[in-house]
């Protein structure tokens, strides 16, 4: 139920998410807020990917925003019918949340990977990557970090932006999934409307009405019309066996 009820604004969750995103790998390239390293080229190859702008940033953005569209546009239409137009809007939904997950789910292991890998710095024997053989051990060894001579502070700036990267990207990854989820429930498990004709139950109705009205009435000649949809019937009723029209007897089995 919970599921359901939040589902529609997991989508907006997204924005936020994409845009620090965009802004933290932006800051990658500019190490302790300079752009000296950036424009010679001295910078990991991982950042020269764009996963953070591009995957987990400007493509996790667009599939949100088009997903806010369709969960709050009035005037959306596939279709005439409005249970098949709610069936393409989720189907819609369903395949840009899978996108949403094969972005977000790139960018966490680019990151992941590139996190252990350790920084591009300069040190006693050049520009190198000096801690992509200790499998991330280099994390837990602070007095390793100081064999980065260059740019000044590069291990934890990586570390710390990196990490903001990773969780970014997986929370990305788990409001995607969840997303999925919330339209499949709504598809597969949604309400429907039956609509149950009663033709036959309404005309017995009528006639047990009819054949009480004539029970009551023992004098006199009444006119009753019913008009039931399809025929107009009259009905004459003549006591002591006498027409009230033609002044006629009726035989006993009339």
């Amino acid at each position: 139920m919970a599921l359901e009820t939040y589902g529609n604004c997991l989508s907006c969750l997204l924005v936020p998410l994409a845009l620090w995103s965009i802004v933290v790998n932006i800051l990658l390239y500019f190490p302790n807020g300079k752009a000296l390293h950036a424009a010679s080229y001295q910078l990991p190859n991982h950042e020269w990917y764009f996963e953070g702008i591009c995957f987990s940033g400007v493509m996790i953005l667009i599939l949100s925003v088009i997903l806010i569209i369709l969960e709050c546009s009035v005037f959306y239409r596939c279709c005439q019918s409005e249970s098949c137009n709610k069936t393409y809007r989720s189907f819609i939904s369903i395949v840009l949340a899978l996108l949403g997950i094969a972005f977000s789910g790139y960018s966490c292991i680019i990151f992941t990977l590139h996190l252990i890998q350790g920084p591009f710095c300069n040190s006693s024997s050049g520009w190198n990557y000096i801690f992509k053989d200790a499998a991330g051990g280099y994390l837990t060894d602070y007095p390793a970090w100081s064999k980065c001579t260059e740019p000044a502070n590069i291990v934890e700036w990586n570390i710390i932006l990196l990490s903001i990267l990773i969780a970014l990207s997986g929370l990305q990854l788990i409001i995607c999934i969840l997303k999925v989820a919330a339209e499949l429930k709504r598809t597969l498990c949604g309400t429907y409307s039956v609509f149950v004709q009663v033709h036959e139950c309404r005309m017995k109705l009528f006639l047990l009405s009819c054949l009480l009205i004539s029970c009551c009435f023992q004098a006199g000649a009444v006119n009753w019309e019913y008009y039931i949809g399809i025929t107009e019937t009259a009905w004459n009723y003549a006591p002591g066996n006498a027409n009230a029209i033609s002044g006629q007897l009726f035989a006993e089995e009339e």
